[in-house]
C-alpha cells in the first residue's frame, strides 16, 4: 500500500491545464518503473521565467525526440523563422481566447490563488513579458513584479501524434511525460503555449491532417532558473 501510495503522489506532480489535476487511477497487475525518470518527478517544474540564451545541444534535443518516439509521439524542431511565425500565432489565438467571457471566468476561477492546493497561484505564473510577441502565457497576475525581457530566440518544441482520436490523445499525454522528465534530467526547462489548441477545441474543430502529424502541445524549452512548485492536492483528495 505505501509503494501504491507513492506513485498515486508522485503521478500528482505532473502538468496539466490551469494545475487543474484531473486525475483518475485505478491499480493494475505489472507495474514498471523507469527510476531515472521517477526520481525526476519532484524536482519537474513548469517554468514561465526566461530562459538562458544558452542553446539546447543536438544531443539533448536527440534524446528528448526519442522520449516522444517511445510513446508513438512526435516531436518537431521548428527554425526561428518558423518558431516566430508560431508565436505570432500564438498571440493572435491569445487575443481571440480574450474576446471569450466563458474562457475569461474559467481562466479567473483557476488563477485567482488563495489558501487552496490546485490552481496557479501568483507566484508560478512568471513575470509580464515586454517582448511582442510574448513566448510565455500571460494569466494577468504578477504581483510588484515589472515586464521584463524574455530570450530573443526561444526555442519552441512541437508534440505531434499521427492521429487525432482519444487513443492519439492519451498517446500524447504519455509522451509529454516522459519528454518533460527527460527534459528535467537533461536541466532542461518547459512552459507551455496551448492558446491555440484551447482555440481549436472550444471552436469543435479538427485538425487537417499535417505532413509530421496533428499538433498536441506546443513548447518553450531552455535552461530556466529554479522555481517554486506549483501546489498539489494532498493524496488522498486526486485518488
Amino acid at each position: 500500500m505505501d509503494a501504491v501510495r507513492r506513485l498515486v503522489a508522485a503521478t500528482g506532480q505532473a502538468p496539466s491545464v490551469l494545475n487543474t489535476q484531473p486525475w483518475r487511477f485505478r491499480a493494475v497487475r505489472s507495474e514498471f518503473a523507469e527510476l531515472q525518470l521517477y526520481d525526476s518527478i519532484g524536482v519537474r517544474r513548469t517554468n514561465r521565467e526566461p530562459f538562458s540564451e544558452r542553446p539546447l545541444s543536438r544531443y539533448v534535443l536527440a534524446d528528448l525526440r526519442r522520449a516522444a518516439a517511445a510513446e508513438g509521439a512526435g516531436l518537431v524542431l521548428p527554425d526561428p523563422r518558423a518558431s516566430a511565425d508560431l508565436l505570432e500565432c500564438v498571440a493572435v489565438a491569445d487575443d481571440e481566447l480574450s474576446k471569450d467571457s466563458d474562457y475569461r471566468a474559467e481562466l479567473r476561477a483557476w488563477t485567482t490563488g488563495g489558501n487552496r492546493h490546485d490552481g496557479l497561484p501568483s507566484y508560478a505564473q512568471g513575470p509580464r513579458c515586454a517582448d511582442d510577441p510574448a513566448p510565455v502565457r500571460d494569466f494577468g497576475h504578477h504581483g510588484e513584479r515589472g515586464p521584463v525581457h524574455f530570450e530573443p530566440s526561444p526555442r519552441l518544441a512541437v508534440l505531434t501524434t499521427a492521429g487525432d482520436r482519444p487513443v492519439d490523445w492519451l498517446r500524447a499525454g504519455q509522451a509529454l511525460q516522459r519528454l518533460l522528465l527527460t527534459a528535467t534530467l537533461h536541466g532542461v526547462s518547459a512552459s507551455f503555449l496551448n492558446q491555440p489548441l484551447d482555440l481549436r477545441d472550444m471552436r469543435r474543430r479538427s485538425d487537417p491532417r499535417h505532413r509530421r502529424g496533428h499538433i498536441q502541445m506546443i513548447m518553450r524549452l531552455g535552461y530556466g532558473p529554479t522555481v517554486p512548485r506549483a501546489p498539489r492536492r494532498s493524496i488522498a483528495e486526486p485518488v
